[in-house]
């Protein structure tokens, strides 16, 4: 029978896992993971060789036991598992969930795991029409949700589970059925986007200015360099910190890094385990190495002795990696930049502001995993194929991307702001800022320049003689002019269009997300869909191509009204 009893709900950030279960990696992972939680909750009794864990509950004032043992009855029935090694991995991934969100999260999801374990019979593909009657009919929706965020972040954490592919489509399914976007109990899967450019502005401005040769460069080389890769290609941490010492390869005088994956069966997508990197970053990595050569060898690209832990003092790990950033928000983000947030009494380091309205400027610091986020969103949005954006991505299935799709409005206005930052450039060099814009005006707005044609609109006129709109308002097209009278008197009708344009960005993403999904569902029995049909490419290239130039008209209309808020209240 399943039960939520002693559970708590979960949200849609609970279907990412940033981890990926590796014989070489994990267990001293895991181990390293649990000695560290357990120094932080010294009720707890958190020893990896038991066969129960005690999680102590500080909120709640009690404790809870995972009992392995309940995994290991499931497993003795099915003779394709190794009963001692399935319980390891389920150790080790109670550990990263332990890690990334919390005592009172990882016991909920391990109880949801093994309950749909039980109830499909490890996945039978054969119960798979049986678990579906089950979970759709006989089942609360909350529960169906809960147990299908749970399963599948067991999936994305050991895809072998799941290796023909059957369960993920249908936990997806279940998972998108009874999604409600606001949760009393859920909690704010990404970073405000204000404080994610932020944060781009401050990683450019310090290491713009960083002595390369000090000790605090060799110190933050890691998040330079996480923040950067991780957001051309979407990297799970344990990939990213598992880089090899060797990993940084030249030729032909281009640079390419070899990523620490494996190759998978013929039957699985086959991920990118090799990537171009820009020249400016390979400089960056043979500077970093030339600086470390006379310290001990280590496993990994990135040297573990400037992070000072206890464990594993051959290679950079995840919790390394973790307390690096942790110690950069709070040193330089906040102390350098002079911006506020809430520091853990206790370990004195940056931790989210849950209260309804924040009083500082940081209420969430980006996590380790929201890097690979973002980069998966900006593929989408670029127009990359399913196919091809899981090959980057390290997925060994197509359908494990399709829990980013809720997350594509955010990465927009991620985008919005990256584009008003550009245009406020010219005017952050001078002391005074006059809302005078008149890069905007010139640019956009109205030119005089002689070579334009001057087609009249009703409101405007169009520069394009042959007025082939490549958009259905003319507010979007980047043909568009305004003359300079209009520009100040019919304020009104300008931002009517900006509404206008905000609903056509949003109109674009649904049929961005709908041609993924559609090529998802059929990339492998319908050529139609797949990645080599030109057709179906030319689609998603088409609706980058809209949104490139919705974005470009939206920025600069929020741009204008931003600075003309400003400027109103100066005078």
């Amino acid at each position: 029978m399943i039960t939520e009893k002693n559970i708590i709900h979960l949200s849609e950030l609970h279907a990412f896992n940033e981890e990926e279960y590796t014989d070489e990696y994990s267990l001293s992972l895991a181990k390293e993971m649990l000695d560290k939680e357990q120094e932080n909750s010294p009720f707890s009794h958190l020893a990896f060789e038991e066969d129960t864990w005690e999680l102590y509950i500080e909120s709640q004032g009690s404790s809870r036991k995972i009992k392995f043992e309940e995994v290991a009855k499931l497993v003795r029935f099915h003779p394709q598992f190794d009963e001692t090694k399935f319980v390891l991995i389920v150790k080790c991934w109670v550990a990263s969930l332990i890690h990334q969100f919390s005592i009172n999260y990882a016991d909920s999801m391990f109880r949801y795991l093994v309950q749909f374990l039980d109830l499909s019979k490890m996945l039978d593909s054969s119960k798979l029409q049986e678990v579906e009657l089950v979970l759709t009919k006989k089942t609360s929706k909350r529960i169906q949700y809960d147990m299908a965020l749970s399963t599948l972040n067991f999936i994305e954490y050991y895809p072998f589970l799941d290796k023909e592919s059957r369960y993920g489509p249908l936990l997806f399914d279940i998972k998108e059925a009874n999604h409600v976007s606001k949760r009393d109990d859920a909690q704010r899967d990404l970073p405000p986007t204000k404080e994610v450019h932020l944060f781009h502005w401050i990683m450019r401005d310090y290491f713009k200015g960083l002595d390369r040769n000090s000790e605090e460069y060799l110190l933050y080389f890691p998040i330079y360099l996480w923040w950067n890769l991780t957001m051309l290609i979407p990297l799970r941490p344990c990939e990213f910190c598992t880089i090899k010492r060797n990993a940084l390869i030249e030729k032909d005088h281009q640079y390419y890094i070899k990523l620490p994956r494996e190759k998978q069966p013929k039957n699985r997508v086959q991920v990118v385990d090799k990537i171009k990197i820009p020249f400016q970053m390979a400089k960056e990595i043979l500077h970093y190495q030339n600086r470390i050569r006379d310290f001990y060898p280590a496993k990994t690209l990135l040297h573990p002795s400037l992070v000072k832990t206890k464990k594993d003092k051959l290679g950079y790990t995840t919790t390394r990696h973790l307390y690096l950033l942790q110690l950069f928000y709070r040193d330089v983000v906040g102390g350098k930049y002079g911006l506020t947030m809430l520091l853990d009494k206790k370990r004195n380091i940056p931790v989210s502001d849950t209260r309804e309205k924040p009083l500082v400027d940081i209420t969430k610091p980006i996590a380790t995993g929201d890097t690979r986020h973002f980069s998966m969103l900006n593929l989408m949005r670029q127009g990359y194929h399913p196919l091809e954006i899981a090959r980057l991505a390290g997925h060994t299935s197509i359908y494990s991307q399709q829990g980013y799709y809720s997350h594509l409005e955010y990465w927009v206005d991620t985008e919005v702001l990256q584009l008003m930052e550009r245009l406020s450039a010219d005017l952050e060099s001078s002391e005074t800022v006059d809302f005078d814009d008149d890069d905007f005006k010139t640019q956009f707005i109205f030119n005089t320049g002689a070579s334009l044609d001057k087609i009249p609109l009703d409101l405007g006129y169009c520069t394009d003689p042959t007025q082939n709109c490549p958009v259905e308002d003319h507010f979007a097209c980047p043909h568009y002019r305004l003359t300079e009278y209009e520009y100040m008197n019919r304020q009104a009708e300008i931002e009517e269009a900006y509404k206008r344009s905000n609903t056509h960005i949003k109109h674009l993403l649904s049929v961005l997300t709908n041609l993924q999904k559609i090529a998802q569902k059929h990339t492998d029995t319908d050529y139609e869909f797949s990645d080599n049909d030109v057709l179906y490419n030319k689609d998603l290239i088409e609706i980058k191509k809209q949104l490139d130039v919705a974005l470009h008209w939206h920025s600069r209309v929020q741009h204008h009204f931003t600075h003309s808020k400003k400027y109103k209240k100066k005078r």
